[in-house]
């Protein structure tokens, strides 16, 4: 598979100088750049640990998503956002808004229920505690006037694999594959544990966006020990790249994903 990810070897408060030869081993930090429309939406996720944390950390957001070739703003309406899909004390999925304020950086906006567009007196967690745990999804919405093409994800480079959790019961979460290189979403390193084949209350399925913004829906089928996600019943190959992500219905109890772990170096 090829891999497109460049390792990080310098950042500067300018923007992001790189160095060569790259660091490609241990706890290096990595950098993926994930090609983003200028206006809508582009569903991302996060494919490092914590900037050179202990291995399986979660990163905050405000270290993870670089704001480089970002739309900033003196107030949010004219600025990039960013929006991550969490769950309240109450357990109710809840967005938190955040957005690039010029000169600043990521700044809490709003937070919205799911499935409603009322603002709710729920102030989000500041973008340097919020935490992002890899494999973990969230979106981009760019601002009126947005040029850049470019998003900007680093952390440390992960040398294994942490569970991410998913939502049971009907419910959506934000996730991405966590690999460093392009993945099928059938590829055998792909650890969907316990999905649901549909025996009694539908398939799991993924609902992935393509460039052109249109929404596609692939379920598992087939035999409960070679499962295949699948539109149709016919198996499509499926690409994700480094920081894309797409939305996981999970039809039954809570369940886990397991991020990709990156070929060795």
């Amino acid at each position: 598979m090829k891999r497109i990810l460049t390792l990080m070897a310098v950042a500067t408060a300018a923007g992001l100088a790189l160095a060569d030869p790259p660091v490609i081993e241990g706890n290096g930090v990595g950098l993926v750049t994930v090609t983003v429309p200028t206006t809508g939406s582009k569903i991302l996720s996060v494919p490092f640990e914590k900037p050179l944390g202990s291995p399986g950390e979660a990163g905050v957001l405000s270290e993870l998503i670089a704001t480089n070739d970002l739309k900033g703003a003196a107030v949010a309406a004219d600025a990039d956002q960013i929006v991550v899909l969490t769950t309240n004390a109450q357990g109710e999925a809840i967005y938190y808004y955040y957005w690039y304020k010029l000169g600043v950086g990521w700044e809490t906006n709003k937070t919205i229920k799911l499935g409603d567009t009322n603002v709710v007196d729920i102030v989000p967690d500041p973008a340097n505690a919020f935490a992002l745990a890899r494999g973990l999804g969230f979106w981009l919405v760019r601002a009126s006037g947005a040029t850049g093409t470019k998003l900007y994800i680093t952390g440390q480079i992960p040398t294994n694999s942490a569970a991410v959790n998913l939502a049971g019961n009907n419910k959506f979460t934000l996730i991405g594959l966590g690999a460093l290189d392009d993945r099928d979403i059938n590829d055998a390193g792909v650890t969907w544990t316990d999905r649901y084949d549909g025996a009694h209350l539908g398939q799991d399925s993924l609902r992935i966006v393509s460039d052109a913004g249109v929404m596609s829906t692939y379920t598992f089928w087939g035999d409960p020990d070679n499962l295949s996600l699948t539109t149709a019943g016919t198996t499509n190959e499926v690409t994700i790249k480094p920081g894309e992500g797409f939305w996981y219905l999970r039809r039954g109890a809570n369940t886990t994903f397991t991020p990709v772990v990156i070929p060795p170096q």
